[in-house]
């Protein structure tokens, strides 16, 4: 009876040592993640973030600057989503703010850092265009047009929805939102190709 205890505490030991070894592993994997997100909660708490909202701090802004124009409130939204996750949307309603606001070289920094993140942002596009355009260089606002062009012609028959009645349909539907934009900038950047020389 007593070797029976003693080989079950060994056994808890050993099950505790693996444990804390799974943990420490974990750990050192995601050891840059942790300390991201400890200083995030921490700036958070402190009040030099508002709670993780990025995402509708950046469409909140986006929404401004449609309905009213290049306002300071929006600027300073999309500069904090994107402070938080630089993601191509918030980057590139910050430079449509910039454009808006006729700040044409912070404009095309923000257009060009758009489509680092994301290279089928149609609109980053457009506007590239327009800003060489008024820097008096029509062949390359042409070229910018074509390059946007040919990168979603190659991209959207891969794109192409498949939809599977095994995934939840909200994931089907995103799938077709994400074809739809792309096929509606695609068919954006060729009018604007068709009204250039």
């Amino acid at each position: 009876m007593a070797a029976r205890r003693s080989w079950r505490l060994i056994e808890l030991r050993t099950a505790n040592i693996a444990l804390y070894a799974l943990i420490a592993a974990l750990g050192a994997v995601y050891w840059d993640t942790l300390l991201w997100a400890g200083r995030e909660f921490i700036g958070q708490r402190l009040g030099r973030i508002s709670s993780p909202r990025e995402r509708s701090m950046a469409r909140s802004a986006g929404e401004m600057i449609v309905l009213r124009g290049p306002v300071p409130e929006a600027q300073a939204l999309l500069e904090e989503s994107v402070a938080v996750e630089p993601a191509s949307q918030p980057v590139c309603w910050l430079g449509e703010l910039h454009f808006r606001a006729r700040r044409y070289g912070l404009a095309r920094q923000q257009f060009e850092r758009c489509l680092r993140l994301d290279p089928l942002a149609g609109l980053a596009y457009r506007r590239m265009a327009e800003i060489l355009v008024l820097e008096k260089d029509a062949a390359g606002a042409r070229r910018i047009l074509e390059r946007g062009r040919d990168l979603l012609r190659g991209e959207i028959p891969r794109t192409l929805p498949r939809p599977d009645p095994g995934v939840a349909s909200k994931y089907n539907d995103k799938a077709e939102a994400v074809h739809r934009a792309q096929r509606d900038s695609l068919r954006m950047l060729e009018r604007e190709l068709g009204r250039r020389p």
